[in-house]
């Protein structure tokens, strides 16, 4: 399979063959994620979904040691190969590789044998206590196929090979659900049985990455790289916004959890999960098209071809808002049979749905440019000014509105505080890019944010 000219087809072309492939492998993913939260709706009911919901905060962190390392690696890697220096970027990537392994493994041990604890912690009651703390063991054992799994399908579109990342995850996303069916329906495991499904794709997806990995003539060679603070450090704070956005994902949503409990219990939690669910697919075509961009963007910044990669942030901005107008659309209109698909006629649960629905409509828009912008400054090598819209898009703004608009409008509050969030973090995107237009016109102007060179 061909690999792309990062610094020579044209952007438009460029961004579709890059981009394609990584929005439908995380579109897949995430619709297999919501065909898993149906099976867990309709073989478990409300208390799985609350169940399923309450873990989230646990694994989130894990999600966020992640992508610290492989955003952060992988730009470090892609900006090598723009330099034209393979070894370099070989090197990296076996470092972060490494280091990944350990990480997980360290998580998958404290997830072990503290799921009981964490599951009190995460706020399970007596009615969700043991799910909680069986999903989260099962999940944990598997952090490191999940973990190097997304390292091993970044670097494939780092090298310019996001065709053989998507059909791997796409495999993988319908052997998951194929499990579920298995495993939640015909075996009545319940929300183990949907853990279980996940640890298992993700491994076989795991492996099937890894083969192209050990082929010879394969760009990145594994290598047995010493781990060097000198050079992860870098790596780690570039990555600190995906990190930050992991940490602060869990930290809101353990809010939430904590805050819909307390005023309607475990049916508003469910709510709050069925919505999280429908996002989820739009979130990740959001991702996916930063995924993308994130390649050409950052050897076109490494090759010093600053016009190419400008172009192709404008061109990823115009597609995430297009994407979150259709989206939103798509949820006004069709919000009451896809909650059905959840939880068939249960007309409580649709009813506090519906309501959640109607607010999270407002997100999409402000969510897809955020996150376009975000991707942007870390593949840059602009950390700071990636986590400084991540920080404010998913914990400061969220937990202000939490601490305020539940007690102003009760319910209603605390499903207003996610679009509040991401339309004042569209405010700060707008300074950063100001900011950023007189910093070019006047060099000799203070910076209020500070900003790390590429290195």
């Amino acid at each position: 399979m061909k690999e792309l000219q990062m610094g020579k087809e044209p952007i438009h072309n460029l961004l579709l063959k890059s981009a394609a492939p990584a929005v439908i492998g995380m579109l897949l993913q995430s619709i297999y994620v919501m065909i898993d939260g149906m099976f867990v709706g309709q073989g478990t009911g409300p208390l799985g979904l609350a169940a399923v919901n309450l873990s989230m905060p646990v694994l989130q962190v894990g999600s966020a040691l992640a992508f610290m390392l492989v955003i952060g690696g992988s730009t470090y890697t892609a900006i090598a190969l723009g330099e034209s220096d393979t070894d370099k970027a070989s090197t990296t990537f076996s470092m972060v590789l490494k280091t990944l392994l350990l990480v997980s493994v360290a998580f998958t041990i404290i997830g072990v044998l503290g799921a009981e604890r964490i599951a009190t912690v995460a706020g399970a009651d007596v009615q969700t206590h043991t799910m909680v703390s069986g999903y989260i063991r099962i999940l944990s054992i598997s952090m490191p196929f999940f973990m190097l799994t997304m390292l091993l399908e970044t670097g494939m579109r780092v090298v310019g090979q996001p065709m053989k990342s998507m059909v791997v995850l796409s495999f993988g996303a319908l052997l998951n659900v194929g499990l579920d069916w298995l495993l939640i329906m015909k075996l009545n495991m319940g929300v183990n049985g949907a853990a279980i499904a996940t640890g298992i794709s993700q491994l076989i997806s795991m492996l099937v990455l890894l083969r192209y990995y050990l082929k010879p003539g394969f760009i990145l060679k594994l290598k047995n790289a010493p781990i060097s603070m000198k050079v992860l450090r870098p790596i780690l704070f570039n990555g600190s916004s995906e990190f930050a956005t992991g940490i602060a994902l869990g930290i809101s949503t353990y809010l939430f959890n904590l805050i819909l409990m307390s005023i309607k219990g475990n049916m508003a939690v469910s709510a709050y999960s069925i919505i999280g669910y429908i996002s989820q697919i739009v979130f990740m075509i959001h991702f996916g098209l930063a995924a993308g961009m994130q390649p050409i963007v950052s050897f076109n910044y490494g090759a010093k071809n600053t016009q190419r990669y400008k172009d192709t942030l404008k061109l990823a901005l115009v597609v995430a808002s297009g994407v979150g107008i259709l989206a939103s659309i798509a949820l006004l209109t069709a919000a009451e049979p896809i909650t059905k698909l959840f939880i068939g006629n249960r007309l409580d649960l649709l009813d506090l749905t519906l309501t959640a629905s109607t607010f999270a409509a407002l997100i999409y828009v402000p969510a897809g440019i955020n996150i376009i912008m975000s991707g942007y400054y870390t593949a840059i090598d602009r950390p700071v000014e990636s986590v400084t819209i991540a920080i404010f898009r998913s914990l400061i703004f969220i937990v202000v509105g939490l601490f305020t608009l539940p007690n102003l409008f009760g319910l209603s509050g605390v499903w207003a505080t996610m679009p509040g969030a991401e339309i004042l973090t569209l405010l700060i995107c707008g300074g950063i890019v100001q900011y950023h237009k007189s910093k070019e016109k006047n060099p000799k102007a203070p910076m209020p944010i500070p900003s790390k060179s590429a290195a």
